[in-house]
């Protein structure tokens, strides 16, 4: 695993003034990868990660337009590089953007993704981190990930079908500009169309588990997800723990939590929207206890999760 970027992502997350958890239109957000920037930029954020559900064409859109976080293991500058330095041991540059003085008005892009995977039984999600161009690695997996969710999605409009729902067969046909689709796209149809009042109602009455028109599809082990990050010098990071019932007790999270590092080097989401200050102090403490690197994350996802917003630059984890 790159070790170097996990103790990088817990120094700017003790820092504050970061995001490392959005999600743009390439998957289930409302705003498109630029719009996620320019809005980090407007919060005067310092960096912002970019993590859509089985993609990274927004982070391929953004490379190369903004600043990029890249890994570099020897102190050398240019006029195409700054340095910067930070004391968890790790030495990064970032790409310079093509438009003049961007640096000083974007935050610095750390390209990732979201990753759905089995452990135990249960789903769990990954947030894979990379330093720059080394997240291209992950492609040729991403394309089978979303051929998988494609055969979901068809299975997902038959059983709308069958519930006299007449939603339109090709609605979650992937594009260009949203290469992975999925049910949130089925709860904005269902609103617009006077089906449900809300994208939560959507997901309470139809597409939540357990509901008339929740469909499974096969995720990847946790263990194969955790060796392709490691093969590919990612940094996995294990998202939102308190949301998979973790949290209901202290001994069952260290339970997880120690299990998963034990598997390999893997740090863990403690700050997120709607993770309360308990859930929080407890994700955050066992991560200092068992020394593991430790990021902050909004969950944005624009209009979709209206109570998921962008942090900004006063943004600071609470036991800070």
């Amino acid at each position: 695993m790159n070790n170097k970027l996990g103790l990088f992502l817990s120094k700017i997350t003790e820092i504050g003034g970061i995001d490392l958890h959005t999600h743009s239109t390439a998957s289930d957000g409302s705003y498109t990868p630029e719009q996620v920037m320019q809005l980090a930029q407007s919060n005067q954020l310092k960096y912002i990660a970019l993590t859509d559900h089985d993609t990274i064409q927004g982070c391929l859109e953004l490379i190369g337009q903004y600043p990029v976080l890249e890994d570099c293991l020897t102190e050398q500058n240019s006029e195409n590089n700054y340095f910067l330095k930070h004391h968890s041991g790790g030495n990064f540059l970032t790409s310079q953007p093509k438009t003049e003085n961007s640096k000083n008005q974007y935050p610095i892009l750390i390209p990732g993704v979201e990753l759905s995977v089995i452990f135990e039984g249960q789903e769990i999600h990954l947030l894979a981190y990379y330093s720059g161009q080394e997240i291209k690695q992950l492609d040729s997996f991403l394309e089978s990930q979303r051929i998988t969710r494609n055969k979901r999605n068809q299975e997902l409009i038959k059983r709308m079908h069958d519930l006299g729902i007449p939603i339109p067969k090709n609605e979650l046909n992937p594009s260009p500009e949203q290469p992975v689709t999925g049910r949130i796209k089925v709860a904005n149809w269902l609103v617009a169309n006077n089906y449900v009042n809300s994208i939560q109602q959507a997901f309470d009455d139809y597409l939540a588990e357990g509901k008339p028109a929740y469909v499974p599809r096969q995720r990847v082990e946790l263990e194969d997800a955790l060796q392709l990050i490691h093969q590919s010098n990612g940094f996995p990071v294990i998202a939102h723990p308190h949301q998979y019932g973790w949290c209901d007790k202290q001994s069952l999270l260290t339970e997880k939590i120690t299990k998963i590092a034990n598997l390999a080097n893997i740090g863990v989401e403690a700050f997120h929207s709607n993770a309360d200050l308990r859930q929080q102090k407890m994700i955050f403490s066992l991560a200092e206890k068992l020394k593991l690197p430790f990021t902050a994350g909004s969950d944005f996802h624009g209009n979709n999760k209206k109570d998921h917003q962008l942090y900004s630059f006063e943004y600071k984890p609470i036991v800070f």
